[in-house]
C-alpha cells in the first residue's frame, strides 16, 4: 500500500454501496462516494461493480494524462478479494478470466434481474455473469505487466487478523481451539503441530486464536482460526511503547504506530471505518416499547 498513489476501499451492504478513497499524498483528505444497488443483489456483486468503475475510471483518465497510471490499491473483503487473486492468476497463466472466475452455482435463476435496455425493452440478466464480465474486461488488460498499471488487492481481514492453518492441508480444528495460544516464528509454529499463517510469512511471536465458523452455500460449516495483526505502537502522552491492533490505535487519539508500515495499515484501516460509516446500520435495540395484544390480533 506504501506506494500506491491512491488505496479505495469498497464495502457494501443493504442496498448501499460505498467507495473511499485515500490519496497517498493527502492520507487526511478523504473522499467517500455512494451509490444504490438492488437489494436482490448479492453484495460481492455491487462490490466488484463498484471495483469495474473505478478501473475504468482511471483507464479512462489515462488516455487523457499518462501520468495517471501507476500502482493502485483496493481493499475489499475476503470473499471477494480471493477472486481478484485467482485473476491474477488467471494473467499469469494466460487463461480467460470470466471464463475461471464465472461458477456454476452462479448461474440459478434466484440471480436473474430484469432491467430495461436503452430501447425500452425489458430484458432479464444475471447480476453474478454482469459483475464477473465487467471485471474481466478491465482486469485482462490492467493485471498485464506490460500495461503500465500495478494494482494491489487487499483482504480488508487481514488488516486486522491472520488466518492459520495446517501446513498439510488438513483439518486445522483438529489441532487448534479457540482462545489456545500459540507460538510463531517467521511464520510457522515453534511447537511442531504444522501450522502456518497463511497471509504473513515473517508472523513472530505469541499469539491467542480466535474461531470463526462459515458457512457455505451447501449448509457445510468450517471453523477458520486467527491471531491479531500486531502493530508496534507508541502512547504519545507518557511514551510506553504497545503491541496492538489496528483497530485499537484508530479508536485511541493518543497512540501511534511506531513504525512507517503500521502507519499505512492504520491509515486504510481508518479509511475503512468511514466508509463504513456510509452504509446503512442494523439498529440495536436496548430499550423498545412493549405493546400487548390479544393472540388473535392480526397486528405485528
Amino acid at each position: 500500500m506504501k506506494t500506491s498513489k491512491v488505496i479505495f476501499d469498497i464495502q457494501a451492504r443493504e442496498g448501499v454501496v460505498a467507495r473511499g478513497s485515500m490519496h497517498r499524498e493527502k492520507p487526511e483528505d478523504i473522499t467517500m462516494s455512494v451509490r444504490a444497488y438492488p437489494i436482490e443483489m448479492p453484495a460481492q456483486c455491487a462490490v466488484m461493480n463498484m471495483v469495474s468503475y473505478c478501473l475504468t475510471m482511471l483507464r479512462e483518465k489515462a488516455e487523457q494524462d499518462p501520468s495517471v497510471k501507476g500502482r493502485y490499491t483496493f481493499i475489499v473483503p475476503e470473499n471477494v478479494a480471493i477472486r481478484f487473486f485467482e485473476a491474477q492468476l488467471c494473467v499469469n497463466r494466460g487463461i480467460d478470466i470470466f471464463s475461471r472466475l464465472r461458477k456454476q452455482w452462479m448461474l440459478t435463476p434466484q440471480y436473474n434481474i430484469e432491467f430495461v435496455d436503452e430501447q425500452g425493452t425489458v430484458q432479464t440478466a444475471n447480476v453474478w455473469e454482469l459483475a464477473i464480465m465487467g471485471l474481466a474486461n478491465e482486469l485482462q488488460v490492467m493485471l498485464d505487466k506490460s500495461s503500465g498499471w500495478s494494482l494491489n488487492f487487499v483482504n480488508s481481514r487481514t488488516l486486522y487478523r491472520y488466518e492459520i492453518i495446517r501446513e498439510d492441508g488438513g483439518d486445522v480444528s483438529e489441532i487448534l481451539t479457540a482462545g489456545q495460544t500459540v507460538n510463531f516464528n517467521d511464520g510457522v509454529d515453534t511447537e511442531g503441530k504444522g501450522l502456518k499463517c497463511r497471509e504473513f510469512n515473517f508472523l513472530s511471536g505469541q499469539f491467542t486464536v480466535t474461531r470463526r465458523d462459515v458457512r457455505d452455500r451447501n449448509q457445510h460449516v468450517t471453523a477458520h482460526f486467527y491471531v491479531p495483526r500486531l502493530i508496534q505502537a507508541v502512547n504519545e502522552e507518557d511514551g510506553s511503547q504497545i503491541s496492538t491492533t489496528s483497530n485499537v490505535i484508530v479508536a485511541n487519539d493518543n497512540l501511534e504506530p511506531m513504525y512507517q508500515n503500521g502507519v499505512y495499515v492504520v491509515n486504510a484501516a481508518y479509511l475503512r471505518t468511514k466508509t463504513a460509516e456510509m452504509l446503512p446500520r442494523i439498529k440495536s435495540t436496548r430499550n423498545a416499547t412493549v405493546t400487548t395484544v390479544e393472540a388473535e390480533s392480526k397486528q405485528f
